[in-house]
């Protein structure tokens, strides 16, 4: 899948990772401070961590701004060999400062995992495709018209939709679209953010809602409240 744009949230989340550059440095400096050892900000028991972490925290954003969870996972695996050697150390020199900054340590990382997975897994950017399928699932009875083209809706909600096509390439040049459910028709208003490239190019599109106003953002959130209502989405 190819991302052509990211929104707002996600981009925050992916800068946010540039947190863990002070977190580690500062938890080196507990650990080492208890141990007896005096400890210089500007030292290399500190600059090597934290020129780690930056290097992590690089990658870790630059996975995420591309559509990757494994940009988390990696971020979780390093966070939990950590958060068990400090917990470990914490333990033999009896050191409650330290454990402290591991408690909060381990709720920032969880939190800014569950954040970041959420983020990644919004209707517009996740088709909630599994490995061995080539197109995702349709919502039955839902299409979407772009254009002259008719399209398969694979998720909808409030904030977008993924759409996809198993005849003909799905336009990224979105715009104007419409919703199509018996005999409703619910026109919004949006842009592509991502494309699915697995069967053919654009054989799928992600598309977030924007430039609505507050009267069409209320239709469609009661024809999305509609179909909850009845098990679609």
């Amino acid at each position: 899948m190819r991302v052509l744009r990211t929104h707002v949230q996600l981009r925050i989340a992916a800068a946010c990772s540039v947190f863990a550059v002070p977190f580690s440095v500062l938890g080196v400096w507990l650990a080492r401070a208890d141990a007896g050892t005096v400890v210089r900000w500007a030292s290399k028991e500190t600059i090597i961590p934290g020129v780690s972490a930056l290097v992590m925290a690089l990658i870790v954003g630059a996975l995420i701004l591309k559509g990757r969870k494994l940009g988390v996972y990696i971020f979780l695996a390093t966070s939990v060999i950590a958060i068990l050697t400090g917990t470990l150390r914490a333990f033999v020199f009896h050191d409650v400062a330290l454990g402290l900054y591991l408690i909060l340590s381990s709720a920032l990382a969880v939190g800014w995992s569950l954040w970041t997975l959420n983020e990644l897994e919004r209707s517009f950017f996740d088709p909630r495709l599994r490995w061995f399928q080539g197109l995702p699932k349709p919502i039955p009875g839902i299409e979407c018209e772009i254009g002259d083209h008719r399209v398969r809706v694979s998720r909808l909600d409030r904030e977008g939709a993924f759409v996809y096509s198993d005849r003909d390439r799905v336009p990224d040049n979105i715009g104007q679209i419409s919703f199509v459910f018996r005999d409703r028709r619910i026109n919004c208003h949006g842009v592509a953010v991502r494309t699915l490239d697995r069967v053919r190019p654009r054989s799928g599109v992600g598309i977030q809602f924007r430039e609505m106003s507050a009267d069409s953002r209320k239709v469609l959130g009661d024809f999305v409240e509609s179909l909850k209502g009845e098990g679609y989405v």
